[in-house]
């Protein structure tokens, strides 16, 4: 229930006041980065129930939201097929651990989120960066939005383990992976969600180079 001090029905709903809801610092960096795009498709990696999700498809993107969390899934397909106002977004129950490159062409999209989650990906499913950043690149065709979490308590169950993940778990090391298969990476700062006091560090990748698609 990460979004749940938020009413997702009410930002749903927004109409033409939709940016009410995402006036924060987080969000209007988000905001900037698709207005540089203009319009298209976005993909929402880790959505949970959708909050990032609605910015897109308020801003005028067709939207894909997924997640491996069937309960925030289900809550956000709720939410969509509820609500008086009808936004562009599909929800999909999908673990972006067993992705391929098969699945790269039904998901890819011109703008995609991957916010809060990549810290779980190194270091409780101990995936290495250069598999998350390509697999990010495969997924993304203009602009990628990915998020660094200093200081997280997420680990592996086994310590041995935990503590070789957490060694390599830096902003250097991940920036590295991604530069890559991005020609730009470019670190917006530092951002907390609304509601929560944690900052998280915003990458901006700009466009898939040569290399990821050797």
């Amino acid at each position: 229930d990460y979004y749940g001090h938020l009413d997702l029905a009410a930002v749903a709903a927004a109409g033409d006041a939709w940016r009410e809801y995402f006036e924060g610092p987080r969000e209007q960096a988000l905001l900037s980065v698709l207005e540089s795009i203009g319009e298209g498709t976005l993909l929402d990696i880790g959505a949970n129930s959708g909050f990032f999700s609605m910015l897109g498809a308020h801003a005028g993107f067709d939207t894909t939201a997924i997640d491996y969390d069937l309960g925030a899934i289900d809550g956000l397909y709720r939410v969509l097929n509820t609500g008086e106002r009808t936004l562009p977004i599909r929800p999909f129950v999908v673990d972006f651990v067993n992705l391929t490159p098969r699945d790269w062409p039904r998901f890819e999209a011109d703008a995609v989120f991957a916010l809060g989650f990549l810290h779980h990906m190194r270091l409780v499913e101990l995936l290495p960066w250069p598999v998350i950043a390509e697999r990010l690149a495969g997924l993304t065709r203009k602009v990628l939005v990915a998020e660094f979490k200093p200081g997280t308590a997420a680990s592996h169950a086994n310590r041995e383990i935990a503590r070789a993940a957490a060694a390599d778990y830096t902003l250097e090391n991940l920036v590295a992976a991604l530069r890559t298969c991005f020609t730009d990476v470019e670190v917006l700062g530092d951002h907390s969600a609304v509601g929560f006091q944690s900052a998280r560090t915003m990458i901006c990748l700009l466009y898939t180079s040569d290399a990821a698609d050797e």
